[in-house]
This record gives structure tokens, sequence and C-alpha cells, in this order.
């Protein structure tokens, strides 16, 4: 997997969101998006096992003082898509923290959130569990800017932790402190510069200081180590900025990102492949920041470019969700899938309008199965072997929510390559019952999850369904569905539902339509999100795979409903906003 060139940066329009996004080349960025956090400072990025971590100052108050909190806290991501939950490792900041991976750890640097000004540094091999963080031995070292970690070593060795950070003495002076593997951190040398705000170490073939002037000018400078371990004169970066910039080894050069020296805020990025000789250009991000940008590498893209539909995400109209082909051009079938709607804001159905007024609503998972257990492994040209549908719907004057499944005989699309299976509604005999008709409350949370066949991997036997309140309480009983245990006869033939008769599933879309073929529901209120989970890695379509073989599939109901967009990048969850034109 190439390398992509990453930024994290605080959005330059007071609210503090937390944004990323990536280059594969450095030139050509993707839009940035949020990673659901917030921060008033600089955050940090480092690429430790596997995952991309970002450190950031929370953006929160104390409760009891009502001054900031400054908790630091990390998230991350494996795919550049989802990004996990927020984690506090109880340490708290003033100044932005600074993240280098280490002798098998990733480390942390930090000033304390006190008036002696400490340089704090913590250190995990497991980042994401809270209790694993221990702190390194003391560094006897004091700013009151933030420092920045980086490590540096000849290659094949662990070599050494630097921490590079400014004088607390009003000197403006640079002074950087190394940690060697079982010793004590080093005495403070004085590296001959100075700096406005803070400076940025990076770690390559060398070990390399990025820092603005500590003048009116802010010019950009860059210096190194010597072998001696005393550093160079500074070298101009040929650029000026108004933050703390950063940098990083990419590709066979260096790479700096900075904010402009105006009141734009817009976020630059210079390159070199001679640490002495920068150039006088500099590209354009496309992206503006509060504070100064964090970058780093990582081998995944920021995956969060929107696919555009043509035409409008409503009703029947939306994404399809597609596994791809594999060996030998077979569909991959999705395995571990789970689609989950979250609902904000309460669903309510128009008994006046619509067509019929009233009809019955809800949620539908539709799809193109492969071949089922008697005739696996479909091709290409006859993937669509029939139509199978999994969902709830809200029945009107019955107050009633209740699970369902279709599968449909491949005759409905003219093909005859496959025996038909069944079409009958199978609805399942539990149901959940509903405070008010025609609408499912606010805070509830509809969860389907798929069951397998361990002797057709793939083979879909089923499903859970369970719906919980607004404080996470069941609502009635499980409402899923077992097949090859549903007691009536449903073949089209006669006899039991086997596992020959049931099917993979390959692509598919989730919806929010009526219930009468070829009516138009219509919803008074209604919104949240619906997440799309798998096993199987999917990418967003806007038309469905080898439609010419199935009249371009979909759904014959519709509604006022409306979708969001979605990434087109490959992932294994999606979320996706949904609610209610009018």
């Amino acid at each position: 997997m190439a390398n992509n060139l990453w930024t994290a940066f605080i959005a330059n329009n007071g609210s503090n969101d937390i944004l990323a996004a990536s280059s594969p080349d450095g030139f050509t960025w993707t839009p940035s998006v949020p990673i659901n956090q917030t921060s008033p400072y600089t955050p940090s990025l480092a690429m430790f096992n596997g995952s991309l971590y970002v450190a950031f100052i929370t953006n929160d108050v104390d409760s009891a003082t009502g001054v900031p909190s400054n908790r630091i806290f990390l998230c991350s991501t494996t795919d550049g898509v989802s990004w996990s939950d927020a984690t506090f490792f109880n340490q708290y900041s003033k100044c932005a923290p600074s993240l280098a991976v280490w002798n098998g750890s990733l480390h942390i640097a930090f000033v304390a959130n006190n008036s002696s000004n400490t340089l704090l540094v913590y250190h995990s091999s497991n980042p994401d569990d809270p209790t694993s963080w221990s702190a390194t031995v003391a560094t006897n070292q004091t700013s009151a800017n933030a420092p920045s970690l980086a490590a540096y070593g000849p290659a094949g060795q662990t070599g050494n932790l630097y921490m590079a950070f400014v004088a607390e003495n009003g000197s403006q002076d640079i002074f950087v402190c190394s940690l060697t593997s079982g010793q004590p951190w080093s005495s403070a040398t004085v590296t001959g510069q100075s700096c406005h705000f803070s400076p940025s170490l990076a770690g390559g073939d060398n070990l390399y200081m990025a820092f603005a002037a500590a003048n009116g000018s802010k010019d950009l400078l860059f210096c190194w180590m010597n072998t001696d371990g005393s550093w160079s004169s500074a070298a101009s970066m040929n650029q000026s900025t108004s933050a703390t910039p950063c940098v990083v080894p990419f590709f066979t050069g260096l790479s700096a990102a900075f904010l402009a020296n105006d009141p734009g805020n817009q976020i630059l990025l210079t390159s070199t492949s001679i640490p002495s000789s920068w150039p006088s250009s500099d590209v354009y991000i496309q992206q503006q920041s509060a504070a100064g940008p964090a970058i780093a590498v990582a081998p995944f893209p920021c995956c969060w470019q929107l696919v555009n539909y043509p035409g409008t995400l409503a009703g029947g109209d939306q994404y399809v969700f597609w596994s791809g082909l594999g060996e030998n051009n077979q569909p991959i079938p999705v395995t571990g899938l789970v689609v989950e709607i979250n609902i904000d804001e309460a669903i309510e159905v128009s008994s006046s309008k619509g067509n019929p007024p009233g009809s019955p609503i809800g949620f539908q998972i539709n799809g193109l199965p492969a071949r089922g257990g008697q005739n696996p492994g479909p091709t290409a040209g006859d993937l669509a072997t029939g139509w199978v549908q999994y969902g709830v719907k809200m029945w009107p004057n019955t107050t009633m929510l209740i699970s369902w499944s279709q599968y449909w005989p491949p005759s409905v699309f003219q093909n005859p390559n496959v025996a038909a299976n069944f079409t009958a509604n199978i609805p399942n005999q539990d149901t959940v019952t509903l405070p008010n008709d025609l609408t499912i409350p606010a805070g509830w949370k509809i969860r389907f999850v798929f069951n397998y066949s361990a002797e057709s991997p793939g083979t879909i036997t089923g499903f859970d369904c369970k719906v919980t309140d607004g404080n996470g309480q069941s609502v009635g009983p499980d409402m899923g569905i077992n097949f090859l245990e549903y007691p009536q006869n449903q073949l089209t033939g006669g006899g039991a539902i086997g596992l020959g008769n049931l099917s993979q599933l390959v692509a598919f879309q989730v919806v929010l339509v009526g219930f009468y073929a070829s009516a138009d529901a219509y919803l008074n209120s209604g919104g949240g999100s619906i997440t799309v989970q798998a096993s199987t890695p999917l990418t967003v379509q806007t038309t469905w795979a080898f439609a010419d073989t199935v009249g371009n599939g979909g759904t014959a109901e519709n509604s006022n409903s409306t979708y969001g967009q979605l990434p087109q990048c490959p992932s294994t969850s999606f979320t996706q906003p949904f609610g209610v034109s009018s």
C-alpha cells in the first residue's frame, strides 16, 4: 500500500473541529472531513502498529471551575475512513501535545497543566488502553511552549528519542535533549537557534528541525544535527508562517506544512530533497486552519471523497453497497453484515397524504444474491439470480413494528439459469409495540445482525433484529428470523426451506420507503443515521453492479425520505444521515 501524506488541523470557523485530509503526492489533496473531535490547539499525528493516532487537547471546560479542562485525548483510524472514539489517559496539558514512535511504544510529550511548566513524556505499547500509559524518567526540563518529539538513530538500531523545546528564560532559545533506552534524559543541548511559537522535529536519515524565526519576519528556518551532536546553522525555507510548522520525511525528501503568514490562515506545503535548499514555491492544499497543522505519513488515503450521485438521494433512489469481484471474476459475498438505524427525530407517517394515505413504511435492506447452495459459484454474467429483501415495517392502525423477509425467484428478472426459490413474505411472529400509531419514536435504534451458514460460507440463514429505546433498553422481543427453522411451507414447489434455497449477498442498499408496490408514502418528520458495517470491505456505487441483467435493480416503493452522501473508498463501516424532504 502506497504511503500518503496526512494532515490534521483545526477548522477555521470557530467550531474547533479537528479535520483531516490526505494526499498521495503532496500536490493533490482530498477534501477535509471531521474526525468527530474538537480542540483549541494544534493536534499531533503519528502512525503506530497499523493505526494513525491523533493526540489533542479537548475543547471542554471543568464543570466545577468553569475553566478549560485541558485533558489530553487520543483517537485513531486503521483505514482512513472510520475513527475510533476518543480515549483519555488521565493527563492534562495547557499546550499542544507531540507524538512520536520509539522503542516499540507510542510516546507523547506535553507541558504540565500547572505553574511548574514541567515537560512530561508518557509512553504506551497499547495506546487504546488508557491504563497502559507510563511516564518515562523525569525530563528535568521546563517550557511554556509546546515541545516536539522525534525518534532518530542509525538504520537497524533503536536510536534515541529527542525532544526540542523553547527555553523558559525569555530568550526564545531552542534546546534539545534526548533519551537512550534504559537511561535518564540527557541534559539540554543549546542548538544556537531561537524561534517564535514552537519548533518541529523530524527523524529520517538525520534529525531535522523547522521553526519560525524569532523576529518580526517569522521566516521559516531549517537546521539539522551534525554527527558530533551539535546543530547546523539555519537554512532559509523561503517561506514565512503565523504558527508552529510541522515537518516529516516523505518520499525521498522532506515536507513541511505551515500556515501562511497572512490573515487567510491557509495551509501550505513545501517540499525538498535537499535539506539545505528549499524552493520558493509552495502548495496550497485548499484548507484553512485556526492553528498550525500536523502532518504524518500513513499507508492509506483519507477516504472521505464524497460520491456524487446523479440525481437526488431520496426514497428508493439510494446508493448501492458492493463487495466487488474476486478470483475468476466471481462476486465476493458480503459477510459479517450489521445494519443499524439510529432515529434522532421521530419518524411519523402522514395519515392523510401518500398513496394510499397512511401506508405502512419502514426500512428495507434490498439486494442481489449470488446463487444458492444448490448452484454455488456465480459468475459476473449471471450475478442477478433474483432479489432478496429484509427489513422492518410499521403497520398502521395496529401500533406494530414487525420484521420480515422476501426472496424473489429469478424468473422475475427472466433468468432461467437458477431454479426458483421462495416468494412468500416471511414475517416474524414477534412484534414491537409502538407508543403511537404511525410513529417510531426518537431515540430508538433498530439493529440487524445477519447470520451465516457454517457449511456454506457467506450464505445468509436469517438475521437478528433488536429494537432499543433512548436509554439503551430493549423494546419488545427479538424479531429475528431463521429461515431454516421457519415452520411454514414457503417453497414455490412445496417443502421446507433448505440451505440450497438460500443465498449469499453481493450488492445491497438500505432505504426508508413505503410498503405498497409503486406507492409513495409521505413522512411528516424523521431523521437520524444509517450505519452499515461488514467484515467484507465494501464500496459505494451509484448504480447496481451488472444492472443490465436486473432491469437496474432497486425497489418499487418510494417515500419522501432523503439520504446524505457517502465516501467512495473501500471500507468496512459507513454512517449515512437520513431525513425527510418537505
